[in-house]
């Protein structure tokens, strides 16, 4: 049984991010985590990004920003055609993921335990999971969502965000949210994986930013 099917949002154009994610976090992935990089249909006239990347997902689903919740039903479906596996993962291509802390933090969630995320609450609106974070559910709970897709029970549409989408849908399927400060929203250095803290997640970050990152683990393993 795999632990972790990690879904990692990109686009066309987007090819040295997914390469930067390649050559950093995902080197690190320890044994049962897979990965698959989602990218849509580029737009008309678009030729599209090199196919020959056996990691990267073509999906029926358009390649732009507003539409990204398409883009992530798409590739939960297809995660869930590959069997043998306990958790879903998203994350967007500009995420450090530190892999291993996250295998570690999900082998040790109860069975009561069913999504995890930096979870974000504002007067007006439920409680909700921070996609460039990186959010992550029990299989069960993904199925749950396509379920409701498929039936129209959850609202999915251009312009609300994935994540906020996401959420609702998890919870509308009777699944709780819990929030782990452990993962961030930000590229400030203090909230970036480091040999110095915890931390599990960054966001908005430039490939520049992954290998430094990456070689902060490095120098310290050689040290």
């Amino acid at each position: 049984m795999n632990l972790l099917f990690l879904l990692i949002t990109s686009c066309h154009g987007h090819a040295a991010a997914r390469a930067a994610c390649r050559s950093t976090w995902l080197a690190d992935a320890p044994p049962g985590v897979l990965w698959r990089f989602l990218l849509g249909e580029p737009a008309p006239g678009e030729p599209g990004d090199d196919p020959a990347e056996p990691d990267a997902l073509r999906l029926q689903a358009p390649d732009d920003y507003p539409s990204l919740i398409f883009k992530v039903l798409a590739g939960m479906r297809h995660a869930l055609s590959v069997p043998d596996w306990e958790w879903l993962g998203k994350c967007d291509d500009d995420t450090y993921l530190h892999l291993p802390r996250l295998a570690a933090l999900l082998a040790d969630q109860p069975p009561g335990v069913a999504a995890i995320g930096l979870s974000l609450a504002r007067p007006g609106y439920p409680m909700w999971a921070l996609g460039g974070a990186g959010y992550f559910m029990r299989r069960g709970a993904a199925a749950a969502i396509i379920a409701r897709a498929d039936a129209g029970l959850s609202r999915f549409c251009a312009f609300i965000g994935e994540d906020y989408a996401i959420s609702a849908a998890v919870r509308e399927a009777g699944y709780a949210w819990r929030s782990c400060d452990l993962l961030s929203q930000t590229s400030h250095p203090s909230r970036r994986p480091s040999p110095a803290n915890a931390c599990i997640s960054a966001h908005s970050l430039t490939p520049a930013d992954m290998q430094a990152i990456k070689r902060s683990f490095t120098n310290f393993s050689n040290s």
